[in-house]
């Protein structure tokens, strides 16, 4: 029996997300706030030596940005793991998960902070990860469909 196109999908994107899920984890749940920081600098940095305007270079802006980027190869991964659950299911799966990890950097992280904006950002870039994917997962499901008698 060969294995098909919508198998292998499936398969490597389960790897990426169980993969990218651990590193965003460590990131998330340290006690030491230098990485972000040290991203969310870097990134500024980036965007106005690349001539963008200062609007979009202003700190809580780029941070935003940043979560958003975050969460969405979550959901979009997810969406390629698991193309039977509906997109709207991964975007709450996203807005659960961030609050989640706000609760924890709140309580067990003593120089983390939660902030309600970080919650609207990952559900955004949930809601972003989930949506580029479903023509992919339409197709993945149209051939299941046909495979399956």
């Amino acid at each position: 029996m060969t294995s098909s196109p919508v198998t292998a999908v499936r398969l490597v994107a389960a790897g990426l997300l169980c993969g990218y899920v651990l590193l965003i984890s460590a990131v998330l749940l340290s006690a030491d706030q230098s990485l972000p920081t040290d991203v969310i600098a870097r990134t500024e940095q980036a965007l106005r030596e690349r001539g963008a305007p200062d609007w979009m270079t202003w700190g809580d802006r780029v941070q935003m940005m940043l979560n958003a980027f975050m969460f969405a190869p979550i959901t979009a991964l997810a969406s390629l793991a698991f193309p039977r659950q509906a997109w709207g299911n991964w975007v709450a799966y996203a807005f659960l998960a961030s609050g989640a990890v706000e609760v924890v950097q709140a309580f067990a992280l003593e120089p983390r902070s939660a902030e309600y904006v970080d919650v609207v950002a990952n559900t955004l870039g949930g809601l972003m990860g989930a949506v580029v994917v479903l023509p992919v997962t339409a197709w993945m499901r149209a051939v299941n469909d046909r495979r399956s008698p």
